[in-house]
């Protein structure tokens, strides 16, 4: 029986992380088909049109129906025309990919309205008040259940560069790199709150190493803290602003399920705002 649960609230788990995932596809979906949609405007009109002939590749430019018949005809284009023949050949990868968009956001769209995110604290609440007590020690005191440390647990791709700048030990023994991303840690762990120090994440493409990736326990979703720690520095400033804009792009937004602080020299990073966000964001009860 134990088994069968541990098997379930896994799943659970699992099912939580990936529903931040397809928020994230629906809304890069959304982006995309607002862009293509903006772009296929400027693009000629009608369609491109192949022909095998003689066991050669033969381009047709087609326009759409008319009352100028020969307007319908198809017209060869040569493969010196590469302006054109390059323009037919973007307009039919949009208009295939706004098919495939477009059917994946209804379908994203349906399943997120339907979907109910994880949270024991809802269930325990909504049970008969003489059953809440009881749950509430079942979930948090039965051994034989995984709790949500069980997933700091887990081995994940770490940040591979620059490991001499992890200079700032925590209390708990966990090296860092600036006392401020310590003051966060400690805060944490504090709390009990799970968290990756640096986990590789994948974006567009790219790979990027968010100072934290926590596993939130206000309905065990996923969510990013990222400290700026050098604000005054213009290159630094603009740096920050492009991870912000890929982060939104790609359905992480801030006060949503990322988290941001910043500091400068004049304005370091207080720890009793770290408290404070802490438990607006990530504490239950709070």
């Amino acid at each position: 029986m134990v088994i069968a649960i541990v098997k379930c609230l896994v799943k659970v788990m699992i099912s939580n992380e990936l529903i931040e995932k397809i928020k994230a596809d629906l809304h890069m979906n959304k982006m995309l088909v607002k862009k293509y949609e903006s772009s296929i405007d400027s693009l000629p009109k009608g369609g491109l049109h192949c022909k095998m002939i003689n066991r050669k590749e033969r381009y047709y430019h087609y326009s759409p129906h008319s009352s100028d018949e020969s307007s319908n005809k198809l017209i060869y284009v040569s493969p010196k025309n590469e302006l054109l023949l390059n323009s037919l050949i973007k307009k039919s990868f949009i208009e295939r990919s706004l098919i495939y968009l477009r059917n994946n956001i209804v379908i994203e769209e349906a399943f997120l309205k339907k979907y109910k995110v994880f949270d024991d604290n809802m269930i325990i609440n909504n049970m008969p008040l003489h059953c809440q007590k009881i749950a509430k020690s079942v979930i948090e005191f039965n051994p034989g259940l995984p709790s949500l440390s069980a997933w700091q647990q887990e081995k994940y791709d770490k940040n591979p560069y620059n490991p001499e700048g992890l200079k700032c030990r925590s209390q708990s023994g966990i090296l860092v790199r600036s006392k401020s991303e310590a003051i966060i840690l400690g805060q944490l762990e504090s709390y009990d709150i799970p968290f990756r120090y640096e986990a590789h994440l994948e974006l567009a493409g790219s790979s990027f190493y968010p100072d934290f990736t926590i596993l939130n326990p206000k309905g065990n979703r996923i969510i990013y803290w990222e400290h700026f720690g050098m604000m005054d520095n213009p290159t630094y400033f603009a740096s920050m602003e492009k991870k912000i804009r890929i982060y939104k792009e790609c359905g992480i937004v801030q006060w949503i399920n990322l988290i941001v602080t910043f500091e400068t020299k004049e304005t370091p990073l207080d720890g009793r705002t770290v408290n404070d966000i802490t438990k607006a964001f990530l504490l239950p009860n709070c």
